[in-house]
This record gives C-alpha cells, sequence and structure tokens, in this order.
C-alpha cells in the first residue's frame, strides 16, 4: 500500500484518476491519496464539495477491484458510509447516521460525503480501478455562508481538535474489510 500526502491538490479523487491512467510502477497499489486543501473538490452530481480549509479530511483510496458490479454501486456507497461511522465512532465516540446512499450526518447537518467512481476497459465487466473520495468535516471551525446551516465538523460539536492522520489509518483499515 502507498500513501501519498498533499498540501493541496485540485482534487484526491482527480489526483487518483491520474495516476490510474499513468501508472507509477514505484507506487504499491493500493494507493491511499489525501490533501490538507482541494481547490476543485467535488461530490456526486458534479456538486462541488467544499474543501479549502486545512480542517477536513480529505481522503480517496485507489484501488484494483477483487470484486465489482457496477450495478451495485449505491451498496458499496452505503458500506463505505458504514466504515466511515465505525471509524468516527471509534475514534470519537461520536455516534453519527448515514443518508442514503453517500452523506455521513452529524445533528441533522451534513458532515461528510463518498463519492466512487470507476473507470473500465471497453467491454469489460471488470472495471480497470476504483475510487472510493471521502470527505469529512473534522476540524473546521466555520463554513462559507452559503452551507453554514447545512454543514458541521467534529470540532464544532466537541471543541477538540481531531489527528486527520489517526481518521486516515483508522478508515483505511475499515475500508481493508471490505470486498470491493
Amino acid at each position: 500500500m502507498t500513501f501519498l500526502c498533499f498540501s493541496e491538490l485540485d482534487s484526491t479523487n482527480e489526483e487518483a484518476k491520474r495516476i490510474a491512467r499513468n501508472p507509477v510502477q514505484e507506487l504499491e497499489w493500493p494507493i491511499v491519496i489525501t490533501a490538507d486543501r482541494q481547490t476543485r473538490g467535488r461530490g456526486t452530481h458534479g456538486r462541488v464539495w467544499e474543501s479549502d480549509s486545512e480542517g477536513g479530511l480529505y481522503y480517496t483510496l485507489l484501488t484494483h477491484p477483487k470484486a465489482f458490479d457496477f450495478h451495485r454501486i449505491p451498496d458499496y456507497h452505503v458500506q463505505v458510509a458504514t466504515c466511515v461511522v465505525k471509524t468516527i465512532l471509534e475514534l470519537t465516540s461520536i455516534q453519527t447516521e448515514v443518508k442514503w446512499p453517500n452523506d455521513i450526518i452529524l445533528d441533522g447537518k451534513k458532515m461528510g460525503g463518498i463519492l466512487i467512481e470507476a473507470a473500465s476497459v471497453a467491454n469489460s465487466t471488470q472495471p480497470r480501478y476504483v475510487i472510493i473520495g471521502i470527505g469529512l468535516n473534522v476540524n473546521q471551525i466555520s463554513f462559507s455562508p452559503e452551507i453554514q446551516n447545512v454543514a458541521i465538523s467534529l470540532k464544532q460539536i466537541t471543541g477538540q481538535t481531531y489527528n486527520k492522520t489517526l481518521f486516515r489509518t483508522a478508515l483505511t483499515a475499515q475500508l481493508g474489510l471490505l470486498m470491493i
């Protein structure tokens, strides 16, 4: 496994796509990519994911799937969301919820989101790679006016600052249990 940590990227998922298209032999798959900031973070349906704050965890797992069914992507979102909820509970004792199919909710507000992408060769039933992108509001103390009423972070709830490396490690361990 390879861990790549950046201070800033356009998007961790986009970096994963670049790596998948032009593999570097020195990188051992699966590959975990994180960034302190994203300039073009995104969620499902092309929505923007506010991620210019160093307080968030912007995380992508790039993997060759063991088994993957394109028709089950909504199920995979729920499985990944469950891993995220378990990770948060393990590290903070805070119970979050999954809002189907890909939102992590805390106190009725969005604390995280998941974006799964896959690419395959033409006429193939198995993808060449799967990208699992996760954005978590961990240490942010405020959000832009457009989302401040619908977004929340762990720090806003507890007042504590969390070590994002611990989240990355625990999340990677949880995701390793999936059969994706």
